[in-house]
């Protein structure tokens, strides 16, 4: 194992104890990040961002969505800055625009945050950079923990803005009496219980990740499947398996792939991972996908809280639906760090050679700022 590897092996290694210290600290904020007069006025919620802060939006959606009774879209920055329209005037003073990044940082992110401004839109900065372009773009700003910047592929900071937005989105169901008090504080302490979950799992999941990575290693595309909550964890894995190992990833919904990536040439040589369900709403539609999967002969991976007699499984303990996100951040981030290792890859690619217009996120960061007016 490279030091490389082993960096990235201990960083998923302290999601639990990231997850234990963070929580709380989250909650906090997320009381003071919207008050009670806002939160009332609220008619839709749009959660923006890019990379893994889109992840963490898509993965919030379900659980946002079913807490606050409220229209809850995930959007990537891109549309935000330069698509959304709002509509009438009173349509962009009931939208709360939620705009997640790390580090604050990102040009399209900014031009989110300076157009839904503009546009008379509540928008909300969470970040870990207080002091960054999108705090001072945004509305407000709701401060997340900072996280040491690196060379590996996030982990902990996809978990970050994911607990804010989960904590964000109680807030909002308590405040608006969607969700009582006795209530919030269960959904609270059962995210709180997830690092338990997290390290009771973390051998498991370890051991069947390296297994299945040492299988495909060679591989140079791979399918990323999941729906409703796990759609963002979907994402979220794709993305790994970019940085980590340099695959050709793509991320589809488990019904759209019976449409399209289903039909694509020499399924034998095409690694599917899905993430499934034995008891959610979509756990006969996953039952039916997998056993189209295994008939293909394409390598499979599992990843569910119900193997039954599945020998291609990944067993998570059992979670609530809407919180199941978090918890999938662990194999995922598994599966593509024990991949690269057995690749020999180097995580994003040492951001040399063709690679190189990324190095210092300038491919991000430096891209000019345009500032299109939002109609509203």
């Amino acid at each position: 194992m490279t030091r490389q590897h082993g960096t990235f092996l201990d960083q998923i290694a302290m999601l639990p104890r990231a997850l234990r210290d963070f929580v709380w600290p989250i909650e906090e904020r997320a009381r003071k990040a919207i008050d009670t007069p806002s939160a009332y006025r609220v008619r839709q919620i749009i959660l923006i961002g890019s990379g893994d802060s889109h992840c963490a939006a898509l993965a919030a959606v379900p659980a946002a969505r079913a807490w606050t009774g409220l229209p809850v879209f995930a959007m990537p920055a891109m549309e935000a800055a330069r698509y959304l329209d709002l509509g009438r005037t009173d349509s962009a003073h009931g939208t709360l625009a939620v705009i997640v990044s790390a580090s604050g940082a990102g040009a399209r992110i900014i031009e989110a945050a300076r157009r839904l401004t503009a546009a008379g839109a509540l928008t909300l900065a969470v970040t870990s950079a207080p002091d960054s372009p999108l705090a001072e773009a945004a509305s407000r700003t709701m401060c997340l923990p900072p996280v040491a910047p690196g060379m590996m592929p996030g982990t902990t900071s996809c978990m970050i803005s994911l607990l804010g937005l989960m904590l964000l989105a109680i807030r909002i169901a308590e405040v608006r009496l969607r969700m009582s008090m006795d209530d919030a504080g269960r959904q609270r302490q059962a995210i709180a219980d997830l690092a338990d979950v997290m390290e009771a799992a973390w051998s498991d999941c370890a051991a069947a990740a390296r297994r299945f990575a040492a299988r495909v290693h060679a591989a140079q595309r791979v399918d990323c499947l999941g729906s409703g909550p796990a759609f963002g964890s979907a994402a979220f894995l794709a993305a790994k398996l970019t940085e980590g190992v340099g695959l050709h990833a793509v991320t589809q919904d488990t019904e759209e792939f019976c449409h399209l990536n289903f039909f694509c040439a020499e399924p034998q040589l095409l690694p599917t991972i899905l993430f499934g369900t034995g008891t959610g709403a979509r756990a006969t539609r996953d039952a039916e996908v997998a056993d189209a999967i295994v008939a293909q002969q394409r390598p499979f991976l599992l990843i569910t809280d119900h193997a039954g007699p599945r020998d291609e499984a990944l067993v998570l303990p059992p979670v609530d639906e809407g919180l199941a996100p978090l918890l999938h951040l662990l194999p995922a981030s598994l599966v593509a760090a024990f991949w690269a290792e057995a690749a020999g890859s180097v995580p994003f690619r040492g951001h040399s050679g063709p690679w190189a217009a990324a190095r210092d996120a300038a491919l991000v960061r430096r891209s000019t700022v345009l500032i299109r007016e939002a109609q509203s």
